[in-house]
């Protein structure tokens, strides 16, 4: 199928229907329980007799009433989860899913991934060195706009070496400071003038 032929609305249907995204930091409305944050995922309601045995599945203390802003980054991550899990889309895309978790909720996340990925094609941008070395089949490198397959076994000492030198080049900073000060002028102006001022 020709993805470059739909029109926007046809596009946005194909990605919400194939493609679940886990963000680094999770997405859901802080003020808003369980339950309806689940529903928004979804699209569609859900019981709370449901919801409530899916918390107790990943361990959550929770109930579908509790509300977001009160849980622990682990536990929203685990609530993205749950939406995951639901939606059951075939592709699932994480973007540095373990970033700022302890190491029981990491456990977790990745075994919950790791077993999804059995039966779904599953996507994962990270730095982390265990994500590549333990829960993955195949790494890849993008530098320069170049894909670069890693085989894992015969290369861990290449996945240790990019994980390291995960930084930005001189030259790209610059370009990019230059741009953003093109961009936001008037922003700049006022900081250099409130330096000029507390500097004298």
């Amino acid at each position: 199928r020709n993805v470059k032929s739909l029109k926007p609305k046809e596009k946005e249907k194909l990605i919400f229907e194939n493609i679940t995204y886990l963000f680094q930091e999770p997405k859901l409305i802080e003020n808003e329980s369980v339950k309806t944050n689940l529903e928004l995922i979804v699209g569609h309601q859900l019981s709370k007799l449901k919801v409530n045995e899916l918390l107790k599945e990943f361990s959550l203390n929770l109930n579908d009433q509790s509300i977001v802003k009160n849980l622990s980054k682990g536990e929203q991550k685990r609530v993205t989860l749950i939406g995951a899990k639901l939606r059951k889309t075939p592709i699932i895309i994480g973007d540095e899913i373990t970033s700022g978790l302890d190491e029981s909720n990491k456990r977790f996340v990745l075994d919950f991934l790791k077993k999804e990925s059995k039966d779904k094609i599953v996507i994962l941008v990270s730095h982390d060195r265990d994500v590549l070395t333990e829960y993955t089949e195949n790494v890849f490198n993008l530098t320069n706009h170049q894909l670069e397959n890693i085989n894992i076994e015969s290369n861990k000492h290449l996945v240790k070496s990019y994980e390291k030198n995960n930084c930005l080049s001189i030259k790209y900073l610059f370009s990019h400071i230059k741009k953003q000060i093109k961009q936001k002028r008037f922003r700049t102006l006022i900081l250099m003038i409130s330096l000029i001022v507390c500097l004298f």
